[in-house]
């Protein structure tokens, strides 16, 4: 069964048959002085996606379905859930 621990602010880590995954949800500026909004995902402290929104709502709303839809049935009943920190790669 994974095990999954929530932190609080926007980010989500858990681990699935001791592989580590980390989703983050962030903003970098672009070259034209916009704002790029990404969710991106790590797995083992590599870094194998981003997602690109146009807006930071489209990106909360896409991140918050992600931790909540997929993941809170199993969440709710691990015992090793906890809140603290994550390492910074």
């Amino acid at each position: 069964m994974p095990n999954f621990f929530h932190l609080e602010g926007q980010n989500f880590a858990f681990n699935i048959d001791r592989v580590d995954y980390f989703i983050r949800s962030q903003e970098e500026p672009k070259e034209e002085g916009l704002i790029k909004y990404l969710i991106t995902f790590y797995s083992n402290e590599i870094k194998v996606g981003i997602w690109e929104y146009d807006s930071a709502e489209a990106r909360d709303n896409q991140f918050l379905n992600l931790v909540t839809k997929k993941f809170q049935s199993s969440a709710t009943k691990d015992p090793h859930i906890f809140k603290g920190q994550v390492p910074v790669f």
